[in-house]
């Protein structure tokens, strides 16, 4: 992707380079095991795991590892509403199955039962939840040389890595910075337009998601430009310094909306677009 088909003048914002049986539930009751798997971290399951040697969450799927000597016809997986998530039926010998979570499912305690029959003789409970914390931002300006060779603006976008501390995957849907920046994306709170730069993205819009796994971070670009001076709606330079304070705000599927503020400071300058930018926590 290229953003050759955009020009700046000084008073045009560029918002954008901008149902199913529950088999074996009678056994719903017994109790739980607290352990929390992450990405492709096992839960330490003891309890009444039974042949269930481990559940996990790898990537997009939650993945259950059966014991060698396991005689399991049948997982099923619950949700948190007590509802049927997915079930599996198993060919003897078989000692691993995974069931895809994605990026849409409902975070909260799942249940995984192993049955032999209508016998439940084994369960576990993991806990599968995103936390999105926002841990750095960069101006572009300060960071050329992490940035994609497609953008072209590089100097007035922004990077902002995302990390994931909880034990589910998410999507990240929106990047938007608010405050005391000379571009702020106001423009793209609400709609189809994620903010975000990927190499197959529509150039106006961006990507419709980032995928964010458990225990990992993802360093996403914006395709604003939140620190252009040629938009007419944010902060210009002066002949004196000034400072302030920006959010950063990045939303997504299941986490929902996840922020972080920043300082901002302004040299002077002589030119409304001539001055240094320094953020800071």
């Amino acid at each position: 992707m290229t953003q050759s088909d955009f020009t700046i003048d000084r008073r045009t914002v560029l918002s954008s380079i901008t149902g199913a049986t529950l088999v074996g539930l009678a056994g719903c009751t017994s109790s739980r095991d607290d352990s929390t798997g992450s990405n492709g971290t096992a839960s330490d399951g003891t309890g009444d795991s039974g042949p269930l040697k481990q559940v996990s969450v790898e990537g997009l799927q939650l993945v259950v590892e059966l014991t060698a000597d396991a005689e399991v016809e049948h997982l099923n997986v619950i949700s948190p509403n007590g509802e049927l998530f997915d079930s599996q039926e198993l060919s003897q010998g078989v000692s691993r199955a995974a069931f895809e979570l994605g990026t849409s499912y409902t975070p909260g305690e799942y249940r995984v039962l192993a049955l032999r029959g209508e016998d439940e003789i084994g369960s576990s409970v993991l806990a599968i939840e995103p936390d999105l914390q926002i841990v750095e931002v960069g101006i572009g300006a300060n960071h050329l040389e992490r940035f994609p060779e497609e953008l072209t603006f590089k100097d007035q976008q922004a990077l902002v890595t995302v990390e994931n501390r909880g034990t589910g995957p998410d999507a990240i849907t929106r990047l938007l910075f608010k405050g005391d920046v000379p571009g702020p994306t106001t423009d793209y709170e609400t709609g189809d337009v994620s903010g975000i730069w990927g190499p197959d993205a529509n150039n106006q819009r961006g990507v419709d998601a980032v995928a964010i796994t458990a225990d990992s971070e993802e360093t996403i670009f914006s395709i604003s430009l939140p620190f252009s001076f040629a938009a007419d709606n944010g902060i210009d330079c002066k002949s004196t310094p000034q400072s302030g304070s920006f959010r950063v705000v990045v939303q997504s599927q299941i986490d929902g909306k996840t922020t972080a503020s920043r300082r901002i400071e302004y040299s002077e300058s002589d030119r409304y677009d001539g001055c240094d930018t320094t953020i800071s926590d």
